[in-house]
């Protein structure tokens, strides 16, 4: 019987042909919807822990054309993150994610700062994780005490909505924050699929500590 991986040079061509397959099966795993907010820690909070779900809207038959299971009804996700702010111009964290349109995951995320006013805020934002990333621009606006609304245009490497382009509602509550979105995205990541727009709606929560 011949070998499969008789020299250097096979078992190279081998990883890339693995690689290249792992590329194609997985580049669904993303966080389906913003993970959170820009919105300012309070005084004192430097750490915060969230959790949310996702579900696409309309239309359904694009919706469930993008679920990893063939015998889904829609398509629904739920993420979590933990979320570091270092009082500077920097905060980091890390998100976790899982669902019939996303799979299984986990990745970093950072933020950086480039506009913080009493009112207003903008950053650039950067995620990535196996095989998948994505590069957003958070802007948040404060039109009361403790109430936000927010976008974040982003596009990235994902099988939900390569390009999404969300609004949504933040309360700031103290101990912790909720958040809502509807948003309207498109694509897959494959620029032959960029028609498959899907509107999506989302929601969360934040502890701060």
């Amino acid at each position: 019987m011949r070998k499969l991986v008789g020299t250097p040079t096979d078992a190279l061509l081998a990883l890339c042909a693995m690689v290249c397959v792992a590329y194609f099966a997985l580049w669904a795993c993303a966080p389906a919807a913003t993970v959170r907010p820009d919105l300012p820690m309070a005084k004192g909070k430097s750490v915060g822990v969230g959790v949310g779900g996702t579900a696409g809207l309309l239309p359904r038959t694009n919706c469930t054309k993008l679920a990893s299971s063939a015998s889904a009804d829609g398509c629904a996700a739920g993420h979590l993150w933990v979320h570091i702010d270092t009082g500077s111009w920097f905060e980091f964290g890390v998100v976790g994610f899982a669902g019939d349109i996303n799979l299984l995951g986990v990745g970093p995320y950072a933020r950086f700062r480039l506009v913080t006013e009493d009112n207003f805020r903008m950053s650039l934002d950067a995620s990535a994780g196996f095989l998948w990333f994505a590069d957003g621009l958070p802007i948040a606006l404060r039109v009361s005490n403790g109430l936000w609304v927010y976008t974040e245009p982003s596009v990235g490497m994902r099988m939900f909505n390569a390009g999404r382009l969300p609004l949504g509602v933040a309360m700031d509550l103290g101990v912790f924050r909720v958040h809502a979105e509807l948003g309207l995205g498109t694509g897959t990541g494959d620029h032959r699929d960029l028609e498959r727009m899907i509107g999506y709606g989302s929601a969360g929560i934040e502890f701060v500590f």
